[in-house]
């Protein structure tokens, strides 16, 4: 263990170091990066991510291009809209979706990794 890195626990099983780990990363927003972190970790979820990225898209254009069910799209829209990565707005019949400026940010952060 060294002493200087804050983000190592020492391995006694004390909790000398809890504090200053709360201090860094309090709860709420680990709990939010978990919450987003489970958002993109669903492969269709992170395509439908990256296919709004482009553009705006109507959900039925959206459930033709991945050709799954209505209840399986709404529950996958719904979590990324949850998390805040995506928004939708309603045009007559149609609900349009777009990224929302966070989910653009995660769009050029997976862009600029290399693979």
């Amino acid at each position: 263990m060294v002493d200087d890195d804050p983000v190592s626990f020492p391995d006694n099983g004390s909790d000398e170091r809890a504090p200053a780990l709360s201090a860094m990363f309090p709860e709420t927003a680990i709990e939010r990066a978990s919450t987003l972190c489970y958002a993109l970790s669903n492969p269709i979820r992170m395509k439908i991510l990256l296919l709004l990225a482009s553009r705006t898209y109507c959900v039925h254009s959206i459930r033709d291009l991945f050709a799954i069910s209505d209840s399986r799209l709404s529950y996958h829209l719904k979590i990324l809209r949850d998390c805040g990565l995506i928004e939708g707005s309603r045009d007559g019949k149609c609900i349009n979706y777009a990224t929302t400026p966070q989910g653009m940010e995660i769009c050029r952060m997976f862009g600029s990794f290399r693979w």
